[in-house]
């Protein structure tokens, strides 16, 4: 509950107003969420800092951040993901499909790792795309879901935002091009999309055998 300054009537129940917003306005609660919550953000930008100083190495970013990704699909499965996303995405999935798209994009992680500062533009691929899953497949749900906790969020809020954002970092201090950085997020944000549009439209007679 916040007072105003100046005016002793008048209060705000945080908790109402996060639940109207969330059964209004989805995108703009995530974004009230984020800011409302200051002392998850400052812990997420001293991870930053640290990641920043001890692993945010343009040698070894990469294999950091495919390291990362090894850790998020543990905790997925861990917290039974699989039965998550079925009942609050609403997605048609099950663990042999949970295998093999988190095996591709592992498969996409240690290939961007491997071409390195190479390629920047396809290398920063994969961190655009932890970027995408922690904001869309995690952040965002547990949101619209009024908080009902997201299996994968720990890892998504503590390594993949500071990971993804810390790669974006180094590879502006790098002289890396606008026009790759641009490219990057977009093919990553694709990358994400296409297992969703694999699992929604799987079931259309236009793609059945």
């Amino acid at each position: 509950m916040l007072q105003r300054p100046g005016q002793p009537g008048l209060a705000v129940d945080i908790n109402v107003c996060a639940q109207t917003l969330i059964s209004q306005k989805p995108i703009l609660a995530s974004v009230a969420l984020i800011l409302s919550f200051t002392p998850p953000i400052a812990i997420i930008f001293s991870i930053f800092r640290f990641l920043n100083r001890l692993l945010m190495k343009p040698d070894y970013l990469f294999w950091v951040a495919v390291a990362a990704y090894a850790f998020h699909i543990l905790e997925e499965y861990s917290y039974d993901w699989k039965t998550w996303s079925q009942k609050i995405m609403k997605l048609d999935v099950d663990w042999t499909t949970f295998y093999v798209m988190n095996t591709a994009v592992l498969f996409l992680g240690l290939s961007c790792a491997e071409v390195g500062w190479a390629h920047p533009t396809f290398s920063l691929i994969f961190p655009a795309a932890m970027l995408v899953n922690a904001i869309i497949f995690h952040i965002i749900p547990y949101v619209r879901a009024k908080r009902k906790f997201s299996p994968g969020m720990f890892t998504a809020i503590f390594l993949f935002l500071p990971i993804g954002l810390g790669s974006y970092k180094v590879a502006m201090d790098m002289g890396v091009l606008t026009k790759a950085l641009v490219i990057s997020g977009v093919c990553g944000a694709l990358v994400m999309a296409f297992p969703y549009f694999l699992l929604k439209t799987k079931n259309l007679d236009f793609f059945k055998p």
